[in-house]
Protein backbone atom coordinates (compact mmCIF):
# COMPACT_ATOMS: atom_id res chain seq x y z
CA UNK A 1 0.00 0.00 0.00
CA UNK A 2 2.69 2.41 1.21
CA UNK A 3 4.85 1.50 -2.25
CA UNK A 4 1.82 1.74 -4.05
CA UNK A 5 1.13 5.07 -2.81
CA UNK A 6 4.99 6.25 -3.72
CA UNK A 7 4.26 5.21 -6.64
CA UNK A 8 1.08 6.82 -7.52
CA UNK A 9 2.50 10.40 -6.15
CA UNK A 10 5.30 10.00 -9.12
CA UNK A 11 2.71 9.51 -11.60
CA UNK A 12 1.11 12.16 -10.15
CA UNK A 13 4.35 14.48 -10.15
CA UNK A 14 4.64 13.32 -13.92
CA UNK A 15 1.33 13.98 -15.14
CA UNK A 16 1.58 17.55 -13.26
CA UNK A 17 4.84 18.72 -15.45
CA UNK A 18 3.59 17.32 -18.74
CA UNK A 19 0.47 19.41 -18.12
CA UNK A 20 2.87 22.31 -16.92
CA UNK A 21 4.76 22.02 -20.09
CA UNK A 22 1.90 21.95 -22.80
CA UNK A 23 0.60 25.28 -20.60
CA UNK A 24 4.15 26.67 -21.40
CA UNK A 25 4.46 25.73 -24.99
CA UNK A 26 0.68 26.94 -25.74
CA UNK A 27 1.51 30.11 -24.26
CA UNK A 28 4.47 30.97 -26.10
CA UNK A 29 2.65 29.84 -29.50
CA UNK A 30 0.05 32.47 -28.38
CA UNK A 31 2.73 35.15 -28.25
CA UNK A 32 4.09 34.15 -31.37
CA UNK A 33 1.41 34.79 -33.67
CA UNK A 34 0.58 38.04 -31.80
CA UNK A 35 3.86 39.63 -31.46
CA UNK A 36 3.85 40.21 -35.39
CA UNK A 37 0.88 41.89 -35.64
CA UNK A 38 2.12 44.27 -32.72
CA UNK A 39 5.25 44.98 -34.65
CA UNK A 40 3.87 45.67 -38.06
CA UNK A 41 1.95 48.19 -36.11
CA UNK A 42 5.17 49.65 -34.83
CA UNK A 43 6.36 49.54 -37.65
CA UNK A 44 3.44 51.58 -39.87
CA UNK A 45 3.62 54.73 -37.96
CA UNK A 46 4.89 56.42 -41.01
CA UNK A 47 1.76 55.74 -42.50
CA UNK A 48 -0.43 58.53 -43.90
CA UNK A 49 -3.50 59.23 -41.07
CA UNK A 50 -6.59 58.72 -42.48
CA UNK A 51 -8.05 61.42 -39.84
CA UNK A 52 -4.78 64.11 -40.63
CA UNK A 53 -7.57 66.78 -41.59
CA UNK A 54 -10.35 65.63 -40.17
CA UNK A 55 -9.99 67.97 -37.20
CA UNK A 56 -8.80 71.11 -39.10
CA UNK A 57 -6.85 71.95 -36.64
CA UNK A 58 -3.54 71.17 -38.27
CA UNK A 59 -3.27 67.69 -36.99
CA UNK A 60 -1.58 65.98 -39.67
CA UNK A 61 1.06 62.36 -39.80
CA UNK A 62 4.91 63.91 -40.11
CA UNK A 63 8.23 61.57 -41.36
CA UNK A 64 11.52 61.87 -42.39
CA UNK A 65 11.23 58.01 -44.27
CA UNK A 66 8.08 59.59 -46.14
CA UNK A 67 8.56 59.64 -49.86
CA UNK A 68 6.72 62.61 -51.99
CA UNK A 69 4.99 61.61 -54.70
CA UNK A 70 6.35 61.41 -57.97
CA UNK A 71 4.56 63.87 -60.20
CA UNK A 72 5.96 65.81 -63.72
CA UNK A 73 6.77 69.37 -63.87
CA UNK A 74 4.45 70.83 -66.21
CA UNK A 75 6.09 74.48 -65.60
CA UNK A 76 9.46 74.85 -63.90
CA UNK A 77 11.38 78.40 -63.72
CA UNK A 78 14.36 80.00 -61.76
CA UNK A 79 14.71 83.34 -61.74
CA UNK A 80 17.78 83.55 -59.86
CA UNK A 81 19.16 81.96 -63.40
CA UNK A 82 17.86 84.30 -65.66
CA UNK A 83 14.31 82.42 -66.39
CA UNK A 84 11.40 84.56 -67.06
CA UNK A 85 7.31 83.79 -65.83
CA UNK A 86 6.22 80.71 -67.28
CA UNK A 87 4.52 80.35 -70.44
CA UNK A 88 1.62 81.53 -69.90
CA UNK A 89 1.17 83.45 -66.80
CA UNK A 90 -0.14 87.25 -66.23
CA UNK A 91 0.54 89.12 -63.01
CA UNK A 92 -2.32 89.86 -60.59
CA UNK A 93 -1.12 93.03 -58.56
CA UNK A 94 -3.82 94.75 -56.21
CA UNK A 95 -3.15 98.59 -56.15
CA UNK A 96 -1.81 97.90 -52.21
CA UNK A 97 1.90 97.98 -53.70
CA UNK A 98 4.30 100.85 -53.90
CA UNK A 99 5.42 98.69 -57.43
CA UNK A 100 4.24 96.09 -59.11
CA UNK A 101 5.35 92.41 -59.11
CA UNK A 102 7.90 91.78 -61.56
CA UNK A 103 10.64 89.34 -62.11
CA UNK A 104 14.70 90.08 -61.52
CA UNK A 105 17.63 88.33 -61.14
CA UNK A 106 16.86 87.91 -57.01
CA UNK A 107 13.45 86.64 -57.79
CA UNK A 108 9.82 87.75 -58.07
CA UNK A 109 8.98 90.33 -55.78
CA UNK A 110 7.30 93.80 -55.33
CA UNK A 111 7.51 96.75 -53.68
CA UNK A 112 6.36 97.41 -50.21
CA UNK A 113 2.82 97.83 -49.19
CA UNK A 114 1.48 101.49 -49.20
CA UNK A 115 1.02 102.61 -45.83
CA UNK A 116 -2.89 101.96 -44.64
CA UNK A 117 -3.07 99.07 -46.91
CA UNK A 118 -2.34 95.49 -47.46
CA UNK A 119 0.70 94.35 -50.15
CA UNK A 120 -0.06 91.48 -52.38
CA UNK A 121 0.70 89.74 -56.00
CA UNK A 122 0.13 86.85 -57.78
CA UNK A 123 1.61 85.00 -60.51
CA UNK A 124 -1.08 82.95 -62.14
CA UNK A 125 -0.41 79.86 -65.07
CA UNK A 126 -3.26 77.33 -66.55
CA UNK A 127 -1.94 74.09 -67.23
CA UNK A 128 -2.50 71.18 -69.96
CA UNK A 129 -3.21 69.25 -67.00
CA UNK A 130 -5.00 68.64 -63.59
CA UNK A 131 -3.00 70.32 -61.17
CA UNK A 132 -1.10 67.45 -58.73
CA UNK A 133 2.00 69.65 -57.48
CA UNK A 134 2.78 72.66 -56.69
CA UNK A 135 5.76 74.64 -55.00
CA UNK A 136 8.67 77.50 -54.57
CA UNK A 137 11.55 78.43 -53.13
CA UNK A 138 11.45 81.24 -51.35
CA UNK A 139 13.91 84.09 -49.65
CA UNK A 140 12.29 85.92 -46.84
CA UNK A 141 13.69 89.33 -45.72
CA UNK A 142 16.73 89.34 -43.29
CA UNK A 143 17.77 90.91 -40.95
CA UNK A 144 13.94 91.54 -39.04
CA UNK A 145 11.73 89.71 -36.96
CA UNK A 146 9.49 87.04 -38.24
CA UNK A 147 6.29 89.43 -37.50
CA UNK A 148 7.94 91.55 -39.41
CA UNK A 149 8.44 89.53 -42.96
CA UNK A 150 5.97 89.55 -45.47
CA UNK A 151 4.68 85.85 -46.75
CA UNK A 152 5.00 83.60 -49.71
CA UNK A 153 1.70 81.74 -51.04
CA UNK A 154 1.16 79.56 -53.77
CA UNK A 155 -2.46 77.80 -54.61
CA UNK A 156 -4.17 75.10 -56.86
CA UNK A 157 -7.84 75.90 -57.85
CA UNK A 158 -10.46 75.09 -60.19
CA UNK A 159 -10.72 78.35 -61.87
CA UNK A 160 -8.63 81.28 -62.64
CA UNK A 161 -7.98 83.59 -59.71
CA UNK A 162 -9.33 86.80 -61.99
CA UNK A 163 -12.66 84.58 -63.08
CA UNK A 164 -12.95 83.59 -59.09
CA UNK A 165 -12.76 87.21 -57.00
CA UNK A 166 -15.26 88.16 -60.29
CA UNK A 167 -17.82 85.57 -59.82
CA UNK A 168 -19.98 84.33 -57.12
CA UNK A 169 -18.77 84.56 -54.03
CA UNK A 170 -20.96 81.18 -52.77
CA UNK A 171 -18.97 78.87 -54.69
CA UNK A 172 -17.86 76.16 -52.53
CA UNK A 173 -14.40 75.21 -51.19
CA UNK A 174 -12.13 74.68 -54.65
CA UNK A 175 -8.25 74.07 -53.86
CA UNK A 176 -5.89 74.02 -51.52
CA UNK A 177 -3.28 76.83 -50.44
CA UNK A 178 -0.01 77.19 -48.83
CA UNK A 179 0.93 79.59 -47.01
CA UNK A 180 4.96 80.19 -46.13
CA UNK A 181 6.19 82.58 -43.40
CA UNK A 182 9.84 82.69 -41.92
CA UNK A 183 9.15 79.86 -39.92
CA UNK A 184 6.55 77.49 -40.64
CA UNK A 185 3.44 76.99 -42.96
CA UNK A 186 -0.16 76.34 -43.05
CA UNK A 187 -2.11 74.04 -45.63
CA UNK A 188 -5.49 75.09 -45.91
CA UNK A 189 -8.65 74.76 -48.26
CA UNK A 190 -8.85 77.42 -50.47
CA UNK A 191 -12.09 79.42 -50.67
CA UNK A 192 -13.17 81.06 -53.65
CA UNK A 193 -11.01 84.33 -53.39
CA UNK A 194 -7.87 81.72 -52.60
CA UNK A 195 -7.93 83.10 -49.20
CA UNK A 196 -7.48 80.63 -46.10
CA UNK A 197 -10.32 78.42 -45.47
CA UNK A 198 -10.36 75.20 -43.44
CA UNK A 199 -6.63 74.98 -41.84
CA UNK A 200 -6.17 70.93 -42.95
CA UNK A 201 -2.07 70.84 -41.32
CA UNK A 202 0.25 73.06 -39.97
CA UNK A 203 4.24 72.64 -39.33
CA UNK A 204 7.46 74.83 -38.12
CA UNK A 205 11.14 74.73 -38.71
CA UNK A 206 14.27 77.11 -37.69
CA UNK A 207 14.80 80.16 -39.42
CA UNK A 208 17.39 81.02 -41.69
CA UNK A 209 18.49 83.84 -43.79
CA UNK A 210 18.96 81.62 -46.77
CA UNK A 211 16.23 80.49 -48.82
CA UNK A 212 13.61 77.41 -47.78
CA UNK A 213 11.77 75.22 -50.63
CA UNK A 214 8.20 74.06 -50.13
CA UNK A 215 6.04 71.58 -52.35
CA UNK A 216 2.43 69.92 -52.38
CA UNK A 217 1.58 66.76 -53.70
CA UNK A 218 -1.83 65.27 -54.12
CA UNK A 219 -2.17 62.01 -54.49
CA UNK A 220 -6.12 60.96 -54.34
CA UNK A 221 -7.43 62.12 -51.33
CA UNK A 222 -4.22 63.01 -49.45
CA UNK A 223 -1.50 66.21 -49.96
CA UNK A 224 1.67 65.69 -49.05
CA UNK A 225 3.76 68.57 -47.98
CA UNK A 226 7.72 69.02 -48.03
CA UNK A 227 9.03 71.74 -45.67
CA UNK A 228 12.57 73.11 -45.56
CA UNK A 229 13.46 70.38 -43.17
CA UNK A 230 13.23 67.51 -45.66
CA UNK A 231 10.15 66.45 -43.59
CA UNK A 232 7.14 65.01 -45.31
CA UNK A 233 4.03 65.61 -43.48
CA UNK A 234 0.69 64.00 -45.03
CA UNK A 235 -3.16 65.47 -44.67
CA UNK A 236 -6.38 64.34 -45.83
CA UNK A 237 -8.41 66.72 -47.70
CA UNK A 238 -11.75 65.23 -47.75
CA UNK A 239 -14.35 65.25 -51.28
CA UNK A 240 -10.85 65.68 -53.28
CA UNK A 241 -10.56 62.71 -54.49
CA UNK A 242 -11.22 64.02 -58.17
CA UNK A 243 -9.55 66.79 -60.58
CA UNK A 244 -8.90 69.73 -58.57
CA UNK A 245 -8.14 72.01 -62.26
CA UNK A 246 -5.93 73.38 -64.16
CA UNK A 247 -4.77 76.55 -62.06
CA UNK A 248 -1.52 76.93 -60.32
CA UNK A 249 -0.33 80.17 -58.91
CA UNK A 250 2.56 82.03 -56.66
CA UNK A 251 2.35 85.06 -54.60
CA UNK A 252 3.60 87.48 -51.91
CA UNK A 253 1.31 89.12 -49.38
CA UNK A 254 2.17 91.67 -46.92
CA UNK A 255 -0.31 92.71 -43.64
CA UNK A 256 0.52 96.05 -43.79
CA UNK A 257 3.80 98.70 -44.84
CA UNK A 258 5.83 97.63 -42.31
CA UNK A 259 6.40 94.10 -43.63
CA UNK A 260 9.34 93.45 -45.98
CA UNK A 261 8.07 91.81 -49.27
CA UNK A 262 9.50 88.09 -49.75
CA UNK A 263 11.41 87.18 -52.70
CA UNK A 264 10.27 83.97 -54.85
CA UNK A 265 13.36 82.45 -56.56
CA UNK A 266 12.04 79.95 -58.58
CA UNK A 267 8.76 78.16 -59.11
CA UNK A 268 7.36 74.90 -60.42
CA UNK A 269 4.23 72.94 -60.82
CA UNK A 270 3.08 69.80 -62.69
Amino acid sequence: MRTRGVGASWWQVLGLVVLCSAAAALCVLAFSRTAPSLTDQALDDTAPSSSAGDAGDGATSASADLEMPKVKDQRRVDFTRGDDLPDGAKIIDSDGNEAGLGVTLEGLSHGAASEGAEGRGFVEVKLKDDVRKVGFRVRFAAGVPAAGSGRAVFVARQASYTDAVGGDKKQPVFGYRLEAFPTGWILSAADVDGEEGQQLAAGSYPATDGPVSFEVVRDGLDLYVLDPTGTVSVAEFPGMDGPIGLWASWGLIEANAQQSPAVIESVWAG
